[in-house]
């Protein structure tokens, strides 16, 4: 079909083919950064005269032929054909060898060459017009009035007749439609960086094109007081960082293949915030619920197609049962480098994501799980030639599997340090899933997506002193002396000795040992001057004590049994100041 190449516009595209990207969003004004967030579309302007067309005038006509717009630092390029009975002439081939072109009557277009040769060489190219009744010439012309209202406008020429002396002729011919004249097509629209053969054209527009996806898009996912109970469940530090380079190539037979490049850092963080008061005895599933949707500026090349690209996050959190007044806030941030292309249609590059932690900051000892996964959807809805069609990655990630497990010892060494008595025990995993999709359909379709990324990973393996103290027998650092005034008993047999804190202010954490052992009973013993000792379900902190909810009083020289559904929480005695 395409029996007649143009060399120019082939050397074009062997350097432009380099280019790596996929696109995510913000659609180009002039040379500025891609930062625009609104409706307003961005129409690409035509590039008349790229690769040096027009600098060796000519006026044959071409099978097919290469047409590029521009807006700033998105490029797109149009290559077509308009089938057996028709012949292309992109005006700005001509150069210098025409004067003028007046289009003020309907019906006609009145070229005037620059002299008679230049008509009498014209005459000679344009002959194949007149050797069949079908034959069609169509001519393309960029700016001016004839360029119409968006720069570049087509005609079908059905005849041409040359006036006798002057360097004139007359083209009869009705304004056309990209979409009715092509037979066949390429279509390529592209952002970033340009190689050494595109080093014209990236001068020409400017910049390095890359498209910024960064967006900060905490929330709260839960936020609910009922009974006593206050919960709060936040996606925080959650975001998208850096930018992508994008690269899609759409063919009307061959559908639509691209790439994404990662640049600046492109990843994205999450983090856990969790604020817990009172007692939680069932868990709590929060249904995935859309937390961003940022539609980004539209792309249009006119009477081509619209490029509308948009951003969606949505989350999804768990959380166990959870007793006690606590607030933890922990999280991880993942980077993909710089340089790394996802490719639809093809091979993508191997994927090393980077992981960083964010905090951990938790104020009580506390055992509970805890899950959060937000799924980042970037996208470009297209209609090209009045067929639908679609582009864009998914991002699971990163995705939060925490552990809390409470951990206490009145004898200290929690955590490895000897006077550390309350502390907790955090286990984090992060896992990424990464999916590519594109073809025909709607985003919701996702066509032919594939996972190219999948891992699980742990990012936190920690514990966290919570409560430091004296030993037995040691000397407290607010009140003094610590007596003994109890025992508690956990489920495998084992015995702790409790010690009176000397100060409200220093209530005592009792604490699990492990997950086999659990807290079974609380003894408090006779004779040491106390009346009883009061259980709370939950220790707060260093500063506060215990926590309001007190559900137990052992009185002295007797045993209190723990109900089950408490015996894997941190809980907190307070007894009288015997010091």
């Amino acid at each position: 079909m395409f029996s007649k190449m143009f060399t120019p516009a082939v050397a074009s595209l062997a350097g432009l083919s380099s280019l790596v990207g996929v696109a995510t969003a913000h659609p180009f004004q002039g040379a500025e950064s891609l930062m625009a967030r609104d409706s307003a579309e961005t129409v690409l302007a035509p590039m008349t005269n790229w690769g040096g067309i027009g600098a060796d005038p000519n006026a044959e006509l071409y099978d097919w032929d290469t047409f590029y717009w521009s807006n700033g630092n998105v490029v797109a390029n149009l290559t077509c054909t308009g089938g057996e009975d028709h012949k292309m002439l992109n005006v700005a081939r001509m150069g210098d060898e025409i004067q003028g072109l007046d289009c003020s009557n309907p019906g006609k277009l009145t070229m005037t060459f620059k002299d008679n040769a230049a008509k009498k060489s014209a005459k000679h190219d344009w002959k194949w017009l007149h050797a069949k009744k079908e034959h069609t010439m169509v001519l393309v012309v960029d700016g001016g009035e004839c360029g119409g209202p968006d720069g570049r406008k087509q005609y079908a020429v059905s005849d041409v007749h040359y006036d006798g002396s002057d360097p004139i002729a007359t083209l009869y011919s009705s304004p056309t439609t990209w979409e009715d004249l092509v037979d066949d097509y390429t279509l390529r629209v592209r952002s970033g960086a340009f190689d050494n053969d595109g080093q014209s054209l990236s001068k020409r527009i400017g910049g390095s094109g890359s498209v910024d996806i960064a967006n900060d898009f905490s929330k709260n996912l839960f936020s609910q007081d009922f009974n006593g109970v206050t919960l709060s469940v936040d996606c925080a530090h959650c975001a998208t960082t850096g930018s992508i380079d994008f690269d899609f190539e759409i063919g009307l037979f061959s559908g639509l293949t691209g790439s994404v490049t990662a640049r600046n850092g492109l990843g994205a963080s999450v983090g856990l915030g969790v604020t817990a008061s009172g007692e939680l005895t069932a868990p709590v599933d929060i249904a995935s619920i859309r937390i961003l949707n940022l539609p980004l500026t539209p792309i249009s090349i006119a009477g081509i197609a619209t490029f509308g690209p948009e951003i969606n996050v949505d989350a999804k959190a768990g959380l166990s049962a959870i007793s006690g007044q606590v607030s933890a806030d922990f999280g991880v941030a993942m980077v993909i480098p710089d340089g790394t292309t996802l490719r639809i249609g093809g091979d993508s590059d191997a994927i090393n994501p980077q992981f960083s932690k964010i905090g951990p900051t938790i104020s009580a000892s506390v055992q509970v799980t805890a899950s959060l996964g937000p799924v980042i959807t970037f996208d470009i809805a297209a209609t090209v030639f009045g067929k639908g069609l679609v582009a864009g990655l998914g991002l699971a990630a990163p995705k939060l599997d925490a552990t809390l497990t409470a951990s206490a010892s009145t004898a200290g060494g929690v955590c490895g340090i000897n006077d550390a008595i309350a502390g907790v025990e955090l286990d984090v995993n992060v896992g990424v899933e990464l999916n590519l999709f594109g073809g025909f359909g709607s985003a919701a379709d996702q066509p032919n997506a594939k996972t190219i990324f999948s891992t699980s990973t742990p990012i936190f393996d920690t514990c966290l002193v919570i409560t430091t103290g004296s030993t037995q027998g040691a000397v407290n650092g607010n009140d003094g002396i610590r007596p003994k005034v109890g025992t508690v008993t956990y489920t495998d047999g084992s015995q702790a000795d409790l010690f009176n804190s000397g100060a409200n202010s220093d209530d005592t954490p009792i604490n699990p040992l492990s997950d086999t052992q659990d807290i079974q009973s609380i003894t408090i013993d006779g004779g040491v001057g106390l009346a009883e000792c009061a259980i709370s379900t939950s220790f707060i902190d260093t500063n506060i004590g215990c926590g309001p909810n007190f559900f137990l009083f052992v009185a002295a020289g007797t045993t209190a049994d723990v109900p089950s559904d408490l015996a894997k929480s941190t809980l907190c005695m307070r007894c009288p100041n015997l010091v």
